[in-house]
Parts: structure tokens; C-alpha cells; sequence
């Protein structure tokens, strides 16, 4: 099996970028392989 992680956030639009970019140098294939999802409200 495969580990799933949920966090859950206050809406905002930057959050997936940011996480993102964070992960990026430390978490490169983390960051390749999130899947974001989110409300009609959020705008990427």
C-alpha cells in the first residue's frame, strides 16, 4: 500500500504554489506527485 497524507487548510490560492516550492529542493518527488484538491473558489 501506498502512504496518504491529508492536510487540510483555510482556503487560500497561494497554498498549493507554496507548498510546492517548498518541497521542491528538500522533496523534489513529493512536490512532482501532490494532488491538490480544492473548491469552485479556488483559482490555480
Amino acid at each position: 500500500g501506498h502512504n496518504i497524507v491529508l492536510i487540510s487548510n483555510h482556503q487560500t490560492e497561494a497554498d498549493p504554489a507554496i507548498i510546492a516550492l517548498l518541497l521542491e529542493k528538500t522533496n523534489p518527488r513529493i512536490s512532482e506527485d501532490l494532488t491538490y484538491v480544492a473548491g469552485d473558489r479556488v483559482i490555480t
